[in-house]
């Protein structure tokens, strides 16, 4: 099993121009690699903190995801390769436009963190992908609807929630 960390792999961001191209990469890459892992990056809790159902759907229903980050990895632990760079593995970071951090509710000290982190909003609601485009693609391409993958999340309740959401309800 290879150890990754940062030097040896590749965040590939995923925006509007690149969607299909990626989504066709994630696709092919599922017949070898059956773990997929999980994570959303969302405007954090405004009506407590989902400890409960009650409080994690509340969140949810009221709120927009920012990005989801997905992994996918065989059943060693390794990642698929980067063509060009065949030492490093690769994982994807959608990026979503549908958030506004202007007129959105959200939880203001979680947006700063994201901020300091290196989302840049602005550029999300310019370049990134729509909600309903990206259920439109992701949904018919096998990825999510597949028996033979193995999803993997840590603390993931609302991960699963925002993509119950996604594919159920849109925005």
């Amino acid at each position: 099993m290879a150890t990754w960390n940062n030097d040896n792999v590749e965040i590939r961001e995923v925006w509007k121009s690149n969607f299909a191209q990626e989504i066709e990469n994630m696709r092919l890459i599922i017949q070898t690699h059956r773990f997929m892992s999980l994570d959303t990056e969302f405007p954090e809790n405004i009506h407590g903190d989902s400890s409960t159902y009650q409080t994690m759907r509340a969140n949810v229903s009221s709120l927009k995801i920012i990005q989801l980050g997905l992994a996918f990895s065989d059943y060693y632990g390794n990642l698929p390769l980067d063509g060009i760079f065949p030492h490093r593995g690769v994982v994807w970071q959608v990026n979503f436009s549908d958030f506004d951090p202007s007129t959105d509710p959200h939880n203001r000290d979680s947006i700063e963190v994201l901020r300091m982190s290196g989302i840049n909003f602005q550029k999300n609601r310019e370049e990134g992908v729509s909600i309903s485009e990206f259920r439109a693609h992701f949904v018919p391409s096998g990825i999510i609807q597949n028996r033979s993958l193995c999803y993997i999340a840590f603390h993931g309740s609302s991960d699963y929630a925002y993509l119950v959401k996604m594919f159920s309800v849109g925005k």
